[in-house]
C-alpha cells in the first residue's frame, strides 16, 4: 500500500496563525462586557477549535440564544479589534507553505473560523494563495465531526491514508481519527499536550519547525519506508 503523503491539511488558530492569546483575551472581554459569570483562561482555551457559536454555548449553557448571539457579536468586536495589531503567523510558516506548494504537496486548511474570519485571515497573512482549498463552519459542520476533512478529500481526490491532519486541539485529531487520516499534533497551541496524545499523533512538536521538518521528511519519495513509531520533540 502507498502510504505517501499527499496531502496536508492544516487547523488555522494555534496551528498556522499564532491567534490564541487573541482569542482567549476577546472572549474573556466579551464575557465582562455582558456581565456574564467569570470564565478562567484555562477554560476559554479549551473550547478553541469549535466553531465559534458552538464554543460560546459550551461556556455559557444556561444562557437564552440571544445571550448567545449578543456574546458572538461582543467576542467579534474585541477579536476583530485586537486583529488589526495582533495577528502573526508563526516563525517559519510562509516559508514552509511556499516551499511546499512549490514542490507540488497539496496542502487545504480545515478551521473553526467563519469564511468570513478566515480569508480576512489570508489577507494579512498572504498566504491563501498557496491551499488548493479551505474548510470553514461556514460551509461544513464544525470540529470534531469529520465532514471538513471528509468534503477536502472528496474535492481533491485523495484516499484518506494519503492525507494527514496537522492541529493543535483535540477537537483537531478527534476529528482526524474519525475520518482515517494520519494526524500531527502542534502542542504549541490551545490544548495540552496529555491531551493531545490520548489520541496517539504520529508525531507531537512543540514549535512548526520541528513540525515542518517531519513534513518535509515524511512528503518525500522515501515516505514509503516511513516506520510507524511515534516522534515526539517538545522544545
Amino acid at each position: 500500500m502507498n502510504n505517501k503523503i499527499k496531502l496536508v491539511i492544516y487547523d488555522w488558530d494555534g496551528t498556522l496563525m499564532d491567534s490564541v492569546g487573541l482569542i482567549t483575551k476577546s472572549i474573556l472581554l466579551a464575557f465582562k462586557e455582558l456581565g456574564l459569570q467569570e470564565i478562567s483562561e484555562e477554560k476559554a482555551k479549551s473550547i478553541i477549535g469549535l466553531g465559534l457559536y458552538e464554543a460560546l454555548k459550551v461556556l455559557a449553557p444556561d444562557s437564552p440564544t440571544e445571550t448567545h448571539d449578543l456574546l458572538l457579536e461582543t467576542y467579534r468586536k474585541h477579536f476583530s479589534e485586537a486583529a488589526e495589531t495582533g495577528m502573526i503567523l508563526f516563525s517559519g510558516v510562509k516559508t514552509a507553505v511556499q516551499e511546499h506548494h512549490k514542490n507540488g504537496l497539496q496542502m487545504a486548511v480545515a478551521t473553526g473560523k467563519s469564511r468570513r474570519g478566515l480569508d480576512l485571515d489570508f489577507i494579512r497573512s498572504g498566504i491563501g494563495s498557496y491551499f488548493q482549498t479551505t474548510r470553514t463552519v461556514d460551509e461544513c459542520r464544525a470540529k470534531p465531526d469529520p465532514h471538513m476533512i471528509e468534503d477536502i478529500l472528496q474535492e481533491l481526490d485523495i484516499k484518506p491514508e494519503n492525507a494527514v491532519m496537522v492541529g493543535d486541539t483535540t477537537f483537531d485529531m478527534q476529528m482526524a481519527q474519525t475520518a482515517g487520516v494520519r494526524k500531527i499534533a502542534a502542542a504549541y497551541g490551545a490544548h495540552p499536550l496529555q491531551d493531545l496524545l490520548k489520541y496517539n499523533p504520529e508525531g507531537v512538536f512543540g514549535n512548526f519547525q520541528d513540525l515542518n521538518n517531519w513534513l518535509v521528511e515524511n512528503t518525500q519519495d522515501r515516505q514509503d519506508a516511513y516506520s510507524s513509531s511515534n516522534d515526539i520533540l517538545l522544545s
